[in-house]
């Protein structure tokens, strides 16, 4: 599984350049990671020369057939200069100079505390706010950091601060930032920007918000929001421009409530347009000076192109399969040797680094693994060309140069995983990947086996996903899928993460968990190519699963909610098949799971053929805030503007129905509806509900049934009235009003 690359001196017979592609990584995990989160792969330029460099046309591939593949704006790279672009796979050629915050919290701003909704107006220039309250935010009580300290308790706030904006051509990125409690909403000319824990669209002056506690006071960071490019470009105008936010609490009788927000621009010159400086909390800086290709490097390996712009390739740089945190470059910057680096430096010189020229040849486990009936004596075959020493596991720990030496046949004869790893004799090479096997005694199975190997410190203890269980922390693994014979048909890297909600899929013993074989850090890079459930044999890559323990019913009737899948599958109602399996965790029997398709942009690949990226994908959870929309990917502007056309246009056209099955599948609504009443789940409404549509397969609107364990029997049966709970369900964001 580890590409092997023991000697990396590569000699360009390309043309010559000075500019060099100098470093670059396809694992990168916590080297530059962006502010949503994610950390793409990076590709380092260098300018060996003395005289500054135009890039402009100078393009980036991974296709040496596409040369210009993706083309640098106008940037001039100066001599003995550095530059780090993100080969994210989401090209962006706005490149930041730098930020300065426009609008701060303490500035002072006109505010209302109303006891009425106000005009639909209100968040514009051409509202007066002439009977308003003048005063700096940060405003509240309760947490003892706010500047404009109020009498609680108070229902909402709204806030208004007009600002000044010299170019709006030099503004290349903008991040509002909040500190709040409970939920808001924030407007820019009266458009929204940004919003939290509040469902209404407007929201009434009185609508209470999901709970959400400040942070700043208790030494937290702040809610940043990365504002999109093209929508701010078509909102600010030269001139005056109004930035609005209305904060509401979570109950009319709150200890506490917090405003503190902010508005900073990045810029695409050095000239300073406010004060040159940012708030105290601000965090997005990591994100200022990076381009971002529309590729991304195979984290199985491949080559890096850079061509001048005609499209002669002028450089390029084999980038290997590698380990996390990991990056390949020029030993000396801006010459021809290349050596891989434990310790990225992208923007820096990799001069002062220690250079490896490659991984040891990963052992041989000469004994397959799977179901044995009697003890098992098991060898291992050292390929190390230059002296290594192969030390092994047994119990799922990852072998470190502690481990035990292999010396001989090692005798197996209770369930156990064997971990083997190379470690270099060469103070040039790193230790090989490891080798696995899993190998089980005495047991009877009749369903298949997915055996899950991870180091016990990603499971337990501080830094473990099952004793931090309410994180959304990835942590790297091994699977082995062996079907109802005990064959194993296919092993994988993967990332592992706790998944569900707050009824018990996560905390129970028997943890629920995704599985992510195509994850680019940890995993494949690509999908596992096996049709694990059988129902719909026609999927046969998977790019993601969830191993699912039956949530609220884990250790009664686990596949309750299954069971009611099934039933409804022949319906237009979305929901998401399973297969049976017995999951082992390092050897230890962990029972019975479900392992189904995970709601997500894979399962609309899958079963709709539509695009990965072209998916709005919003979820209800309790256990992100009962009652509030999230958006999980892409945006819920459509969601909302689909709500308003139902519920404003005239439903006595004769049109009205097709107009609303335009952007909302009724005959799927209608299927979700009839499902979620039939099966009496009253943990609905506020929580368990997905809803998606697809940008390239007919562009409405569909909603999801999950978990539904808890009807029929636990906390409703077949006399229970669905439709008059659902009727009188007063939840403080009702997102359907």
């Amino acid at each position: 599984m580890k590409l092997v690359l023991l000697l990396c001196v590569f000699i360009s017979t390309i043309s010559w350049s000075q500019v060099f592609v100098n470093e670059a990584s396809n694992a990168n995990g916590t080297t530059l990671v962006q502010s949503d989160g994610s950390n793409p792969d990076c590709i380092e330029l260098f300018n060996s020369g003395t005289t500054n460099v135009d890039l402009r046309g100078y393009g980036l591939s991974d296709d040496p057939a596409l040369p210009l593949k993706w083309q640098f704006p106008n940037y001039n790279l100066s001599a003995n200069g550095f530059l780090t672009v993100l080969a994210s796979g989401q090209s962006d050629t706005n490149v930041v100079n730098h930020y300065e915050t426009a609008v701060f919290a303490n500035d002072t701003w006109q505010y209302t505390i109303p006891t009425s909704n106000l005009p639909a107006n209100w968040n514009t220039l051409s509202f007066s706010t002439v009977t308003w309250t003048a005063a700096p935010l940060s405003i509240g009580y309760g947490d003892g950091d706010d500047v404009t300290n109020l009498t609680g308790p108070i229902t909402s706030i709204y806030a208004k601060k007009v600002f000044t904006v010299a170019d709006v051509s030099a503004i290349k990125a903008a991040i509002f930032d909040i500190d709040y409690d409970d939920g808001f909403v924030a407007y820019l000319n009266g458009v929204e920007i940004a919003r939290s824990g509040v469902a209404g669209n407007p929201p009434a002056w009185d609508e209470l918000s999901a709970d959400h506690e400040a942070t700043l006071y208790q030494g937290g960071t702040i809610t940043s929001y990365v504002l999109d490019f093209a929508t701010i470009q078509s909102l600010l105008t030269n001139g005056l421009n109004v930035l609005a936010v209305e904060v509401h609490n979570s109950s009319t009788t709150s200890s506490d409530m917090s405003l503190i927000p902010y508005l900073t621009f990045g810029f695409n010159q050095p000239t300073i347009y406010y004060n040159g400086t940012t708030h105290p909390f601000f965090q997005n800086a990591a994100n200022s000076f990076f381009f971002n290709t529309n590729f991304s490097i195979a984290t199985a390996g491949e080559t890096v192109y850079l061509s001048d712009p005609t499209g002669l390739i002028i450089d390029s740089l084999v980038v290997p399969n590698l380990d996390p945190d990991m990056s390949v470059g020029k030993l000396t910057d801006g010459t021809a040797t290349n050596f891989m680096f434990n310790t990225p430096t992208p923007s820096q010189s990799n001069n002062p680094s220690t250079g490896y020229t490659g991984f040891e040849n990963a052992p041989i486990i000469d004994t397959a693994g799977g179901i044995r009936t009697t003890s098992v004596s098991v060898t291992i075959t050292n390929t190390s060309l230059t002296g290594g020493v192969v030390r092994y596991t047994t119990n799922g720990q990852d072998p470190t140069g502690a481990s035990t030496v292999y010396s001989g046949p090692i005798l197996l004869n209770a369930n156990s995983v064997l971990k083997a790893k190379c470690f270099p004799l060469l103070t040039t090479s790193l230790p090989s990947a490891t080798a696995t096997e899993t190998y089980f005694f005495m047991e009877d199975f009749t369903i298949p086996v997915i055996s899950i190997t991870t180091d016990p410190t990603n499971l337990y203890g501080p830094t473990g996903i099952f004793d931090n269980y309410t994180t959304d922390w990835r942590k790297p693994c091994v699977i082995e899928y062996f079907d109802a014979d005990g064959v194993k048909q296919f092993e994988s890297r993967a990332s592992i993460k706790p998944d569900g909600g707050a009824g018990g899929s996560r905390s129970n013993p028997q943890h629920s968990v995704t599985i992510e074989p195509a994850h680019n850090l940890y995993g494949e890079g690509e999908p596992v190519h096996y049709p694990l459930i059988p129902e719909k044999g026609f999927i046969n890559d998977f790019y993601a699963f969830y191993l699912r323990n039956g949530s609220n019913m884990w250790n009664q009737y686990p596949q309750k909610d299954a069971t009611f899948m099934r039933i409804m599958r022949e319906t237009n109602a979305n929901s998401q098949a399973y297969s049976p399996v017995i999951a082992f965790v390092n050897g230890n029997y962990f029972g019975v799971y479900e392992l189904r398709e995970k709601a997500n942009e894979g399962y609309f690949e899958n079963n709709y053929g539509n695009d990965r990226d072209s998916l709005d994908l919003l979820s209800i959870s309790y256990f992100y805030g009962a009652g509030v929309l999230r958006t999980v990917k892409g945006s819920d502007t459509g969601f909302y503007n689909m709500r308003n056309f139902i519920t404003t246009y005239d439903p006595a056209s004769p049109d009205y129905f097709q107009k609303s099955h335009e952007k909302l599948d009724l005959y799927n609504f209608t299927d979700y509806l009839a499902g979620e009443n039939f099966f009496a789940n009253a943990d609905w409404i506020y929580n368990n509900m997905k809803v998606a549509r697809t940008r390239t397969e007919g562009n409405r609107w569909r909603f999801f049934l999950q978990d539904m364990e808890l009807g029929l029997g636990v906390w409703t049966d077949y006399n229970y009235n669905t439709f008059d709970y659902f009727r009188n369900n007063n939840q403080p964001n009702p997102f359907w009003d």
